[in-house]
């Protein structure tokens, strides 16, 4: 199997460049690669970026993990969240039902439209209960 760590490790690093962010390796076993962009002035809270098992990349923050896989066949679809993270073309969206977070979605702007880039389920969710929305998303 080839090894895409060094490889992530540059997508990761020029999005950093791209939009003027610092971004710090962080030294650890639990995955191949962990790193930072801690809250600065273009980015209004930290974002963890991850690469593990080997062709998964992990993008989280604000209690959302993501587990888009399998890397290089993703590389364009992580791009498109990573820059609309920032820019404010992607925002998170927690569904809740009885105060219990039963979804978290990564939607990213489209032709005015915004579309799903990635789901975490947290639980069940009743159709027929009135859920409650929260977005989220970056202001510099």
């Amino acid at each position: 199997m080839f090894n895409f760590e060094d490889e992530v490790e540059q997508l990761f690093r020029a999005f950093a460049v791209k939009h003027g962010l610092s971004i710090e390796k962080e030294e650890q076993n639990e995955v191949d690669l962990l790193m930072t962009v801690p809250r600065q002035e273009r980015l209004s809270f930290e974002l963890t970026l991850g690469f593990q098992n080997g062709d998964e990349i992990n993008i989280g923050f604000n209690e959302f993990w993501s587990c888009i896989f399998p890397y290089p066949s993703v590389k364009s679809h992580v791009e498109t969240l990573l820059d609309g993270i920032v820019t404010g073309n992607a925002r998170l969206v927690t569904k809740s039902q009885f105060g219990r977070t039963v979804s978290r979605t990564l939607e990213y702007l489209e032709d005015d439209e915004w579309i799903t880039g990635y789901r975490q389920l947290n639980g069940l969710a009743l159709p027929f209960i009135k859920s409650q929305l929260e977005y989220f998303s970056n202001k510099p």
